[in-house]
């Protein structure tokens, strides 16, 4: 059985790639090893989401990075989350 510090870092990188893929573009672009390690790490930095986005899903991606991983959203939750969303922009929202 995985720990839940192993699901939390499975959902911090789903919304890495999550908003991957909304931005078409790699967040942090261009740090190296040691500058990432000090921005994400460190310093807690996270990418910054987009405002034509959904204050929705905007607090969700935010709820994937979150520092405490117990406050992550678990998959259950992220799954209705994003059939919430996709509902909303399948309905014009």
């Amino acid at each position: 059985m995985q720990s839940i510090t192993g699901y939390s870092a499975d959902i911090y990188s789903f919304g890495i790639m999550l908003w991957e893929m909304l931005k078409m573009e790699k967040p942090f672009a261009g740090f190296n090893k040691k500058s990432h390690h000090e921005l994400v790490v460190v310093k807690r930095g996270r990418p910054e989401t987009d405002e034509s986005w959904s204050a929705s899903l905007s607090g969700f991606l935010s709820a994937c990075w979150n520092h405490d991983l117990t406050k992550r959203p678990s998959a259950s939750r992220a799954s209705n989350i994003l059939k919430r969303e996709v509902a909303k922009v399948s309905d014009g929202g």
